[in-house]
């Protein structure tokens, strides 16, 4: 886990400031999901965030695919039993999946500001806020990210080099945000100053994915894209965040 103190940082939005939280180094692994799994993947309680809203799960958690090929050409992680993948992200994730694992993991989804400000928007090795892509502005290649160029399938969870900590900020699996997707800005992104926002207008169906995937193009892995779904698909998985400990 990399410790994120707070600051400024969504490239959109430069107004938007995130209070310090703890981002999960890693994907969340097939391994680290089976534990979930195994434990009968309880449907937590409302899960509250910075901005003092609480987000509830939508529908219970549902099983991913298993290992294979499906009809859209995706290749999905999930077995039965442990197997060849375990260090691989899980992915066939749904929005409601993903928040319940995170809670029941003793955190929670990252907002869209808390993800964008982990991959472009703080100062990293020398990297300036607001740079495109999580290392910073050279053209993507296959040590820099899982993607489109570099085999169609995901990769360990642990491979490639980490920018400030965090692996596959760009590429290998989206990821799931706690946000609603709100792809014209009317809603939630106003341009108005906001600490620790979180866009749960109810009104929004989808929820917000970051940093492209293993299928993805090279535009998809740029620190500002975004995309909304509420479906299921091959390439969606998660990491957590949480809040620090701190001294009584």
């Amino acid at each position: 886990m990399v410790v994120l103190p707070p600051g400024l940082g969504v490239k959109a939005q430069p107004n938007v400031t995130v209070s310090t939280f703890v981002m999960d180094a890693y994907e969340v692994s097939v391994a680290r999901f089976r534990r979930f799994w195994e434990a009968g993947h309880p449907t937590p309680g409302p899960v509250l965030y910075p901005s003092g809203q609480r987000l509830a799960v939508v529908e219970v958690p549902v099983e991913p695919a298993v290992t294979g090929v499906t009809g859209d050409g995706l290749k999905y992680n999930w077995s039965a039993q442990p197997g060849l993948r375990e260090s691989q992200p899980i992915n066939r994730l749904t929005w409601s999946t993903a928040l319940a694992f995170c809670a029941w993991d003793g955190g929670r989804l990252p907002t869209e500001a808390e993800w964008e400000y982990a991959a472009t928007g703080r100062v990293v090795l020398g990297l300036e806020p607001g740079r495109t892509f999580p290392w910073g502005e050279a053209t993507p290649n296959c040590s820099l990210a899982q993607y489109d160029q570099c085999g169609d399938t995901t990769v360990s969870v642990d491979a490639l080099t980490p920018i400030g900590g965090l692996f596959h900020l760009a590429g290998n699996v989206l990821e799931w945000t706690a946000d609603g997707y709100d792809p014209d800005g009317q809603r939630c992104w106003d341009g108005a100053p906001k600490q620790n926002p979180l866009c749960a207008d109810p009104a929004l169906y989808q929820h917000t994915l970051r940093g492209g995937s293993f299928t993805a193009p090279t535009y998809q892995l740029m620190g500002g894209w975004r995309f909304g779904a509420a479906n299921l698909s091959g390439a969606r998985g998660m990491r957590c965040v949480r809040q620090p400990i701190t001294a009584d």
